[in-house]
């Protein structure tokens, strides 16, 4: 049954590759869980003609407004060796500031909505 809700909610798999300290030249995979909202199509029009009207200098700033607007929590994700929970908006924009993460979070999301599978192995 389809059921329409003002607020549809979903979790998705992150996989992010991270640099790795310890073997030169190679990956480590990191994976945590992200809930997101999903956008009504009408939303999403107006959230992305918005981003293409800003001037140039002022999307890299913006880049990540996408993700601010739909991530609305996490699981397994921890900071300085504690548990970021309850997720947060601060907290959220400081694992964005790291660049593994928010391509990490798009390529999840898209997928997402673009009704694929994840992708979790090599």
């Amino acid at each position: 049954m389809f059921r329409l809700t003002a607020k549809p909610l979903f979790w998705r798999t992150v996989i992010a590759r991270v640099p790795s300290a310890i073997t030169p030249d190679a990956f480590d995979e990191i994976r945590f869980r992200v809930q997101f909202e999903a956008l009504h199509e009408d939303e999403a029009k107006a959230i992305d003609a918005a981003y293409a009207a800003l001037p140039d200098d002022e999307r890299f700033e913006r880049r990540w407004h996408v993700l601010k607007r739909v991530v609305i929590g996490w699981e397994e994700v921890e900071g300085g060796g504690v548990e970021l929970d309850p997720f947060s908006p601060e907290a959220l924009n400081q694992a964005l500031g790291w660049p593994w993460v928010g391509p990490a979070m798009t390529a999840a999301w898209r997928a997402a909505i673009a009704g694929e599978e994840p992708r979790m192995g090599n």
